[in-house]
């Protein structure tokens, strides 16, 4: 998980960092079920809008970006580049936007 990266640093491997790591990743899971509770009516919208805000950008923009840094050459790649990513950009606000003026119909 990438968060026990970030919490587990500098901890030598033992069994108390094994449990520490059991732990967190028990404390996500529970609060994922509990977030799924609360949202359960909802669940289909939540996942809607946290599909536009997650999948938009990696389908999108950051192939877009990455080919712009790394590949793109000439000015007409750098311009279609910016033009794909722009396009991400605006289909998850908007997506993200319809999703929220949609969650409590």
């Amino acid at each position: 998980m990438i968060g026990d990266n970030y919490l587990f640093t500098g901890w030598v491997k033992s069994p108390k960092r094994q449990w520490g790591k059991n732990v967190s990743r028990m404390v996500m899971v529970g609060f994922v079920v509990i977030l799924t509770v609360i949202l359960e009516d909802k669940l289909d919208k939540f996942l809607a809008i946290l599909g536009s805000l997650t999948c938009t950008p990696i389908a999108f923009m950051f192939p877009a970006l990455f080919h712009f840094k790394c590949c793109a050459e000439t000015p007409k790649q750098k311009c279609i580049d910016m033009i794909i990513f722009a396009f991400g950009s605006t289909v998850m606000v908007f997506c993200t936007g319809l999703g929220l003026l949609n969650w409590n119909k």
